[in-house]
């Protein structure tokens, strides 16, 4: 693991790191703090003073994940998370509490950045990790799904999401961003969630094209099992399908119906973030922050 450490020049960039990822938040069009206080709840974030690194705690177990930095980053309190500076070369990173979960937020500021991200996961033992879709799902000794690791996003300063995956070395987690041609700055980010259910989180616009496709394929009453998601002939669907029943035993029905139910309803945003709980199954789409979508 390799990770260049030369500081961000004083003069490219605002002396604080705080003021630097809230100026780069800003360019990239993203809420730079949770629009209000998260409740106390399982999955609860303790983010580290000194590096930027988070432990999710539910039930008296935990999940990390650490960024791999520069031992001399500086950090500052941010709302309710913390802005480390200097974490590689013109890179820093916020850490900060979703729901549920926490989020690890790099942001490069010129094309000098690694486009290539470290994150060691620690898990409590006889937890496993598995693939599903573009991210991953953390399943217990018992074969239950206990949390999360979201598909990976980067997006641009022109708001242009940029090509991004993850591969899993062993207990590292690697995020790579392609950042040929971008207009930095550029923010990307991990996202875990653990032992408070999993869940599904999409804009309005990605919600009405779900709706708009199970409309097509079956009527205002799709019913499939994840038995069944192969034999989905819309691909938007078998996606949604794929990750959903990754997550375990989903109601599909459930998903398509509270997705269905609240694109007829009008109260659709587009630019909204929606999320439906996927274990235990739930069967409504409720509107929530917006940094759950990012």
């Amino acid at each position: 693991m390799v990770v260049t450490t030369m500081a961000v020049p004083a003069a490219a960039q605002p002396s604080s790191p705080s003021h630097r990822i809230e100026r780069a938040m800003s360019k990239v069009g993203l809420q730079n703090s949770p629009e209000e206080a998260l409740p106390t709840r399982k999955g609860a974030a303790k983010i580290s003073a000194d590096r930027p690194a988070v432990q999710v705690v539910a039930d008296g177990a935990s999940v990390g994940l650490a960024l791999a930095a520069d031992g001399d980053s500086v950090a500052a309190a941010e709302g309710d998370g913390r802005a480390f500076g200097d974490v590689a070369r013109d890179m820093d990173a916020l850490v900060r509490p979703v729901e549920g979960g926490a989020q690890i937020l790099t942001v490069m500021y010129t094309a000098a950045a690694p486009g290539t991200h470290y994150y060691e996961l620690s898990l409590p033992a006889g937890t496993s990790v598995k693939a599903v879709g573009a991210g991953f799902v953390l399943i217990d000794s018992a074969g239950l799904v206990v949390g999360a690791i979201e598909a990976p996003w980067a997006k641009d300063a022109s708001g242009r999401y940029l090509p991004t995956s993850y591969t899993l070395n062993g207990s590292t987690l690697v995020q790579t961003t392609d950042t040929a041609g971008a207009a930095f700055p550029v923010v990307a980010d991990p996202k875990l969630t653990y032992g408070f259910g999993v869940y599904l989180n999409m804009f309005g616009w990605e919600a009405r094209a779900y709706a708009i496709a199970a409309i097509a394929v079956g009527g205002t009453a799709l019913a499939v099992g994840c038995t069944a998601v192969g034999k989905i002939p819309n691909p938007l669907l078998r996606t949604l399908a794929s990750l959903a029943c990754g997550a375990g035993a989903v109601n599909l029905t459930k998903v398509w119906n509270a997705i269905i139910t609240i694109y007829r309803s009008n109260a659709l945003q587009n630019n909204s973030c929606y999320q439906m709980k996927i274990i235990p199954t739930g069967d409504k789409l409720v509107k929530v922050n917006g940094s759950n979508c990012t």
